[in-house]
């Protein structure tokens, strides 16, 4: 089975002798495919740079310690249903 499926794999991959016409329409649209690859590549690792920055890292209690030293706000309790004493009615 191994066998068949390689030599099926190399019949596809070198073909003997291919009669055909490549017009540079072709090499530029070769080009643009690459440069749009290139581009996506980019552009998905600008979104997705957080997740691969916290993939790296040591450990998840790391980045917690660095939130709570970067002063981001912590949750506060329910405010209680009595108007403060600055407000005047």
């Amino acid at each position: 089975m191994f066998r068949s499926l390689v030599c099926l794999s190399l019949m596809i991959m070198l073909p003997g002798m291919a009669h055909a016409y490549l017009d540079p329409g072709t090499g530029s649209a070769i080009i643009q495919g690459l440069i749009a690859a290139v581009a996506m590549a980019s552009v998905t690792l600008k979104v997705y740079w957080h997740r691969v920055l916290s993939f790296f890292q040591r450990s998840s209690d790391d980045a917690l310690d660095s939130t709570a030293e970067s002063g981001a706000p912590e949750p506060q309790a329910a405010s209680s249903a009595q108007p403060s004493e600055d407000t005047a009615p």
